[in-house]
């Protein structure tokens, strides 16, 4: 991903350096306006508790303070309290009407009481969603508050709501038999809920230096870093060249054995999982010929090293024409090679390869000071017959190849229960880990 970035930037830096300033100061914007709004939503739910709290009181006091008073003087309380003169309001209609008046002054901003026991006259009136998830939670959860921000037509409101429990001065009132209560009111109980809701603008404006401050400092931010960004394209046209050469390297030492050209041991087991996986997909089988040379350390120590190296790579590039350009042909160790035949339909197949193979090897190699012969031995294992996993299938493979060089050598083995483990493994699961 670094790279890819660094040859964008090389190819083309003004786009790039645009799409960076553009970037930077989008960022700032916008983290400015989510902490303004952030900021705002906290002053309004901070201005919804201060009301609900001041309402409470309000209430607190109307119904210990004034109800009584008035009520021994001879008035009367009523919902109805603007017919006559000597009516005053309940408390809880005195809350809902004056919550009516806020919104008419500011609309969004309000304050109401209502409750799952509703006095007669509001029996009929609908909850809506809110209401009633405030009532459910509040009624188990006394003590806390349930505050959501809610869309509307005219903007985002923030409704708060709180408990309300009874106190001494409610009891008398809320447990006459004319308002019809299925049940006898105690000090504590939770009697219904309070909500004041707040619209989320309006009441408190936006502040406008935080977009100024965060203008300036995302163009702040944009032009320090053109100073940093820009000096490094030109250096980093330089190493991207060489982290492109390094990584070409890296995948062909991963992937290929730097002697023959072959495939390396890892490149090997990946393309037998896929063979597997094509197997298993077209009811096909796979073949494993593992390869080990006969007198090859006669030849390195009678003619030398470079010299062994060369016949190993002759030896490869006859191994690379026995086979189809589907199938793989691997270098696997120092004398040893794999050849991984695919979606073959039986093991005859694999044998009529192995004969190619041991014929390629029986022609004559050159050599300092004329030419020398080998022999291969061949163990063959087929896939799914001997197993269903790479390492026991490689496994057997290279047990029917030790048991071709326990028998005479120059000739090929298929995998049978007979023969014995070769007392030798391959590293499969080293490269798995």
């Amino acid at each position: 991903m670094l790279t890819s970035l660094h040859r964008l930037i090389v190819k083309h830096p003004f786009p790039v350096v645009f799409l960076y300033i553009g970037t930077i100061c989008f960022l700032f914007l916008f983290g400015t306006y989510n902490f303004d709004t952030l900021s705002r939503e906290q002053q309004v739910v901070g201005l919804a508790k201060s009301h609900a709290r001041t309402f409470a009181a309000l209430h607190q006091y109307y119904s210990s303070e004034i109800v009584p008073r008035a009520t021994a003087a001879g008035a009367e309380m009523s919902q109805y309290f603007r017919d006559t003169d000597n009516r005053i309001p309940y408390p809880a209609t005195l809350t809902n009407d004056f919550g009516r008046v806020l919104n008419q002054d500011t609309p969004g901003l309000t304050v109401r009481l209502y409750s799952a026991y509703p006095f007669p006259w509001n029996a009929d009136r609908i909850l809506d969603a809110f209401e009633q998830d405030a009532l459910a939670f509040l009624e188990a959860n006394p003590e806390s508050e349930f505050i959501r921000t809610v869309p509307t037509e005219r903007g985002d409101i923030v409704r708060y709501a709180i408990a309300q429990t009874m106190s001494e001065s409610c009891i008398a009132c809320h447990n006459r038999s004319d308002f019809q209560s299925d049940r006898l009111w105690k000090i504590g109980d939770f009697r219904g809920v309070r909500e004041v809701t707040v619209p989320l603008r309006g009441l408190i404006e936006s502040n406008y230096n935080g977009y100024i401050l965060g203008t300036a400092l995302a163009l702040g931010a944009a032009i320090v870093g053109m100073l940093i960004i820009w000096p490094l394209v030109r250096t980093l046209r330089t190493s991207l060249s060489n982290a492109e050469r390094l990584s070409a390297r890296l995948a062909d030492l991963a992937n290929q054995d730097p002697l023959t050209g072959l495939a390396s041991l890892r490149l090997c087991l990946d393309r037998l999982n896929q063979a597997m996986q094509e197997a298993d997909r077209y009811s096909k089988k796979v073949a494993i010929l593992f390869i080990d040379l006969d007198g090859f350390k006669k030849i390195n120590d009678v003619h030398g090293h470079e010299a062994g190296n060369d016949v190993l790579r002759a030896f490869a590039d006859r191994l690379s024409i026995t086979v189809r350009g589907i199938d793989t042909v691997a270098r696997v160790g120092g004398d040893e090679f794999v050849i991984i035949l695919n979606g073959i339909d039986d093991a005859q197949f694999a044998q009529k390869v192995a004969l190619r193979v041991i014929s390629a090897g029986a022609e004559p190699f050159k050599v300092p000071g004329g030419i020398d012969y080998i022999s291969t031995s061949i163990g063959i294992s087929i896939y799914p017959e001997h197993g269903l996993a790479r390492q026991d299938l490689i496994e057997k493979a290279d047990s029917a190849m030790y048991a071709v060089k326990a028998t005479g050598k120059n000739n090929f083995h298929l995998y049978n229960d007979d023969i014995p483990a070769a007392g030798r493994r391959l590293s499969v699961s080293a490269l798995e880990s």
